[in-house]
């Protein structure tokens, strides 16, 4: 049996407004993901994303995986979305953060825990304002916010990429107890000794798969701790630091599962 973690979002889920000409997820990606697991094997994705945002554009597309590891690696879950382990901010580090002067130009801000999301909306340019469903979300205010508890991570959302990265950088600049990763305009934060590998280590320490054959692919700066620390793979989308950290780039998600088929 052989394990395979994918990232979501320019991995598997190519949105058209970021990837021009592509549409989602792609059937051929759905259709090997199906073959791998009819085979005895184990598929599961590794997201930034909360588990009811990667439910949303996965059940679309008839994307089915055997668990997920959401919010950059804080929270596990079994192939029922049950959350088996989670990872939360200090309390006292989340509302330090929450109280930092460049939050105040993100378009939201975002937090999440194992089982809700809490939004403080603070520009109608934030994607949580185009949501189709926004009982998705709980909207709050920025005194509720610094309230929350457990939160597991806190996500924000920036003009372009250029200030992504400059918000990002500063970040993890200050030594808080906290790591920033940046996802196109995205900037995603979580407990510094949390990330992609080792919400996955912990998985596979949990079931025992620690000793069966490995596989991740990712394309963004934090796919990469999963990417170097198990030899990972990465897509043609990738950027180029993600691609030299890569053991192979593969053309999708699909080249790379009939490879290891």
């Amino acid at each position: 049996m052989k394990i395979a973690a994918s990232d979501f979002d320019g991995t598997l889920y190519f949105p058209p407004d970021h990837f021009p000409g592509k549409n989602g997820i792609a059937e051929a990606d759905v259709m090997a993901v199906s073959k791998w697991r009819q085979a005895g094997n184990i598929f599961g994705i590794v997201t930034g994303r909360n588990y009811q945002g990667l439910l949303r554009d996965s059940n679309r597309y008839g994307m089915e995986f055997d668990f997920a590891i959401c919010l950059t690696g804080a929270v596990i879950y079994d192939e029922e979305m049950r959350p088996l382990e989670q990872n939360p901010i200090d309390n006292i580090v989340s509302r330090e953060i929450l109280l930092l002067p460049l939050l105040l130009e993100s378009r939201h801000i975002a937090c999440f825990t194992a089982y809700e999301t809490y939004v403080c909306i603070q520009s109608d340019e934030s994607w949580f304002k185009s949501m189709i469903n926004p009982s998705k979300y709980t909207e709050i205010d920025f005194f509720m916010a610094e309230c929350l508890k457990g939160i597991c991570q806190i996500s924000l959302q920036y003009s372009d990429k250029k200030k992504a990265a400059e918000i990002t950088a500063q970040i993890n600049k200050m030594a808080i107890g906290v790591s920033a990763y940046q996802n196109m305009t995205a900037i995603d934060i979580v407990k510094d000794d949390t990330n992609k590998f080792v919400g996955l280590n912990k998985l596979l320490q949990m079931n025992n798969w620690h000793k069966n054959e490995i596989i991740t692919i990712g394309d963004g700066d934090n796919d990469l701790p999963m990417i170097t620390k198990l030899n990972g793979f990465t897509v043609e989308s990738a950027s180029d630091n993600v691609k030299c950290a890569a053991t192979r780039v593969y053309k999708n998600v699909a080249a790379l599962l009939n490879d290891k088929y």
